[in-house]
């Protein structure tokens, strides 16, 4: 609702809300929203109705990636993930991310709004990372490659400003290793 931006005892701003309900809609949360005018004992008002999706509240996302440097060398990595929506009456959401191939890792995230409108938050990320570094001359050539090993974790406290960006404080460890292959 605090999306929606409905201010009780103004006008209502049709295309203002009906942006609004789009661009909620846009989220990929909501089988459908829909709003309309009522009028009940001389009052007007604003009725939404909102369905979540069926298949959810877990999704599975699939991904492939495939990335070549035109001298030989290329990574091909394929990643699984689960998300796991809504956790909490404000929407906390838990992702857990495999990747097989070039470059495997394994990250488990988890996103907590403190507040119904989601401007407060808190994200933790747990990470394992083993990507390949390229290193090239002046000339563009592949001179060596490095296998890097990673692990790390993530917290951080939030605040959201809608869609114009976001300010945050936290920490980050990580620790790992790298040689040449």
């Amino acid at each position: 609702l605090s999306r929606l931006d409905i201010t009780v005892g103004r006008p209502l701003e049709a295309a203002k809300l009906e942006a609004n309900v789009l661009r909620l809609y846009g989220y990929g949360t909501l089988a459908s929203i829909t709003y309309e005018v009522t009028e009940e004992d001389g009052r007007t008002g604003v009725l939404v109705r909102a369905r979540p999706k069926p298949q959810g509240p877990n999704y599975l996302q699939l991904g492939y990636t495939l990335s070549n440097d035109f001298q030989g060398g290329y990574d091909s990595n394929l990643r699984v993930g689960v998300l796991f929506a809504p956790l909490s009456p404000f929407g906390a959401e838990a992702r857990l991310v495999a990747q097989v191939g070039s470059e495997p890792g394994l990250s488990a995230e988890y996103y907590h709004p403190f507040d119904i409108g989601n401007r407060n938050l808190f994200h933790g990320v747990l990470r394992y990372e083993n990507p390949n570094i390229r290193l090239y001359d002046d000339g563009g050539h592949n001179v060596a490659t490095y296998d890097v090993r990673s692990v790390g974790a993530e917290m951080q406290l939030a605040r959201e400003f809608g869609n114009y960006g976001a300010v945050g404080i936290g920490l980050l460890r990580a620790t790992g290793k790298a040689q040449v292959q």
